[in-house]
């Protein structure tokens, strides 16, 4: 029998009732991020992110502005694949960056989006047109 309380959801989670309970509150604990981290997050909620949802902001972040804890941390937990993929697609990391993980990781850099001509101009154009 459920004892009668206000508060319905503690009940619940004891309960065992409540989907998720204790395996959401692991689940979270594995994929939430580490603490040390959380400066490379100054706009988004922290706290809410997940390793797996936000991996490609992750290796964006890292790759743009880590400090070498923070990528031991990245090569650590994200495989070299998924950083390579997220190099050449994404737009938002520096050209000096860019350059720098596509020569760590043997990345051709005519395959790297914002090492493109064509993408470098049209970026200058964005912001001194």
């Amino acid at each position: 029998p459920i004892p009668i309380c206000s508060d319905v959801e503690t009940i619940i989670v004891q309960e065992g009732l409540m989907r998720g309970g204790a395996e959401r509150q692991q689940m979270t604990a594995r994929h939430a991020l580490p603490a040390f981290l959380k400066r490379y997050f100054w706009d988004v909620a922290f706290r809410q992110m997940d390793r797996e949802r936000s991996r490609p902001l992750i290796i964006e972040r890292i790759l743009e502005y880590g400090d070498p804890k923070a990528v031991r941390w990245l090569r650590e937990h994200v495989e070299a694949t998924a950083i390579c993929d997220v190099l050449q697609q994404s737009p938002n990391l520096s050209a000096r960056s860019a350059n720098f993980w596509a020569r760590r990781y043997s990345v051709d850099h005519r395959r790297v989006r914002c090492l493109s001509r064509s993408f470098q101009r049209r970026r200058a154009q964005h912001w001194f047109v």
